[in-house]
């Protein structure tokens, strides 16, 4: 009698564990009490220049994004666009520029885009031209600033 009392005890006290542990995932999935907006937004790489030369004569609108291998603020800013993605639909077409530099790679980006000293860059292209460059220079803020700027650019989303 006393065993079968201590195996119905150590029932209930699992039960009770179990239970606890999904409230506490359930609370650590919470979203602020709102309903998560499924995103299918993502990250596009960009494989070759010829590619890269393509998508810059479309007409349609998209975001570009260079970055470069081994950039310690392109890893940041990389986890953040993934956070950012669950919730946006936003398409952001990147192109990784290499650790060496290569002269054909190089002189292209000189006669065809404005001169940027830093990676991660954002660009906004609309007509195949830019017509905006995003701040990405705080990666813990992308987020924020993609809502803000994506607010006034209703085409992207």
């Amino acid at each position: 009698m006393a065993a079968a009392r201590l195996i119905k005890r150590a029932a209930t006290a699992l039960f009770i564990v179990v239970l606890a542990g999904l409230v506490l995932i359930t609370f650590m999935n919470a979203s602020d009490g709102e309903e998560p907006v499924g995103g299918e937004g993502r990250r596009v790489e960009i494989g070759s220049l010829s590619e890269l030369k393509g998508m810059l004569s479309s007409d349609e609108p998209f975001l570009l994004q260079f970055s470069k291998q081994g950039c310690p603020y392109c890893e940041v800013l990389e986890k953040q666009e993934d956070l950012y993605f669950k919730k946006s639909t936003v398409v952001i077409y990147d192109f990784v520029l290499p650790w060496e530099e290569d002269d054909e790679t190089c002189a292209f980006l000189d006669e065809n885009l404005p001169p940027f000293e830093y990676v991660p860059t954002l660009f906004y292209y609309d007509g195949n031209k830019i017509a905006d460059t995003i701040d990405v220079s705080d990666p813990g803020t992308f987020s924020d600033v993609m809502e803000a700027w994506g607010k006034s650019h209703e085409s992207l989303k």
